[in-house]
């Protein structure tokens, strides 16, 4: 057996141990890609993250930009999270892909979303309290200006 068959041979064995240990979670790899798309379209700071309220479950990546003009609304890539299928849907506006994830992947990309989602929420409570330090500051220098 040469070196590349060798190889091979391992690589095998070691893709049926990962079968053994759990089947489900395997990505193959469309789904490797759209993982990727997702965590790139996660991390974008033009992206807004939103929650639907009702018993949907989704979850939404749109990027700001696509209220604002209808022009970018037709180049914009958006990503839908569905709790209930445990699928993502990327959507660019010439095609749409629905992706299914194993239970394990879908837990931990709900994760990342909910930890952007905290990020985001933090930084803006903490620019809400710095405008209100900045205006009470103000409030107290008028008062005492004025005494």
């Amino acid at each position: 057996m040469n070196k590349k068959e060798s190889n091979n041979f391992f690589t095998r064995i070691f893709h049926k141990l990962l079968l053994l240990i759990n089947p489900d979670d395997i990505l193959t790899q469309d789904t490797q890609i759209a993982f990727e798309i997702f965590k790139t379209c996660l991390e974008q700071p033009d992206n807004m993250y939103l929650l639907n309220i009702d018993l949907s479950g989704e979850k939404y990546i749109v990027p700001k930009s696509y209220y604002s003009s209808t022009n970018e609304m037709h180049k914009s890539t958006c990503i839908i999270l569905n709790d209930f299928e445990k699928k993502i849907t990327i959507v660019n506006h010439t095609y749409q892909y629905d992706m299914l994830f194993p239970q394990k992947t879908y837990n931990m990309m709900e994760r990342m979303f909910e930890n952007k989602v905290k990020e985001e929420r933090q930084k803006m409570k903490s620019e809400i309290l710095k405008n209100t330090i900045k205006s009470l500051e103000i409030v107290l220098n008028n008062l005492k200006n004025n005494n």
